[in-house]
């Protein structure tokens, strides 16, 4: 009887033993998948400096759709509402970027506000869930900008 309980505690200890710590990679991967980016409608903020003017968050939207695997377009706006800011018609440009894994690479927005067109472009991150940062330059009526935007899926 005693040989019985010795040969299987050694049949369990080899069972767990012989387990891959698969959990440990699976937590990993839902992080991973976590810096993802979806289509849809997102809001969030804008932050620039100018030698003349200074904008602090600054109400954005935008709605965005995957173009390819990796490659993102999409309306913006100067609004947290999807609506034009300055007369521009149904928006106030369109965004372009690049996704590879967490970091956006490529983004321009070809901003066609009437009388202060101008173009945006940058680099930044996917942060969390279907957010991301910028960090951008350009120039516009108001001058050269340098800062920075976010954007949240709603």
């Amino acid at each position: 009887m005693q040989l019985y309980k010795i040969l299987g505690v050694i049949v369990i200890s080899a069972i767990i033993m012989s387990c891959d710590d698969s959990s440990d990679s699976k937590e990993m991967e839902d992080e991973i998948d976590d810096l993802i980016l979806a289509e849809g409608n997102y809001r969030g903020s804008w932050t620039s400096e100018t030698e003349s003017a200074s904008f602090n968050g600054l109400a954005i939207s935008a709605r965005i759709t995957k173009t390819s695997n990796n490659s993102f377009s999409g309306e913006f706006f100067i609004s947290s509402n999807y609506t034009s800011c300055c007369g521009s018609g149904d928006n106030d440009g369109t965004i372009v970027f690049k996704v590879a894994e967490e970091k956006i690479n490529d983004f321009a927005w070809y901003d066609i506000i009437p009388s202060c067109n101008g173009l945006f472009e940058g680099a930044g991150e996917i942060t969390s869930y279907n957010k991301f940062r910028i960090e951008f330059t350009g120039s516009d009526c108001d001058g050269d900008h340098v800062g920075w935007l976010t954007l949240s899926h709603i």
